[in-house]
């Protein structure tokens, strides 16, 4: 399901991208999937009794694949980097997926400032579905402060 919903933003982004001048009507959208099953399900046009279960919106994925539209690639889950901020993960994998993406961690940036956590989480009872971290900035600037709902 995750694979349809991916789909239907991407080709919304490639007419946006069209509107801009940054993408032509003929080019294909790659997209990587961990889910190898998805993948065979989008790009077999076959419908038989193992899969008449599937909904409208793979059929959706599978014209975007059939039309040349859409193309999809596997990437496994330890090289996706779009997992770092959906699902969690082992401190090893997330370190690894920061690098990737060229982000440093906080003991490399402390020249640049850094983060502290000043407060427990506070949760009062209008707060029941929320609560509220207080974290206090160090460095450049260091008198303010950031509350940061969850």
């Amino acid at each position: 399901m995750a694979l349809s919903e991916a789909t239907k933003e991407a080709v919304w982004l490639k007419v946006l991208l069209g509107e801009l001048g940054e993408m032509t009507s003929d080019e294909a959208i790659k997209m990587y999937e961990d889910n190898q099953g998805s993948i065979a399900l989008a790009k077999n046009p076959e419908f038989h009794k193992r899969t008449k279960h599937i909904d409208i919106r793979y059929h959706f994925v599978r014209e975007k694949v059939e039309s040349g539209e859409v193309v999809l690639e596997y990437c496994p889950t330890q090289d996706m980097l779009a997992d770092m901020m959906t699902k969690p993960i082992a401190a090893v994998q997330f370190e690894n997926i920061r690098d990737r993406l060229g982000i440093q961690g906080a003991a490399a940036n402390e020249s640049r400032g850094s983060v502290e956590k000043t407060a427990a989480v506070k949760k009062t009872p209008r707060q029941a579905a929320s609560s509220v971290m207080n974290f206090r900035l160090l460095g450049p600037s260091a008198k303010r402060k950031v509350n940061i709902y969850l």
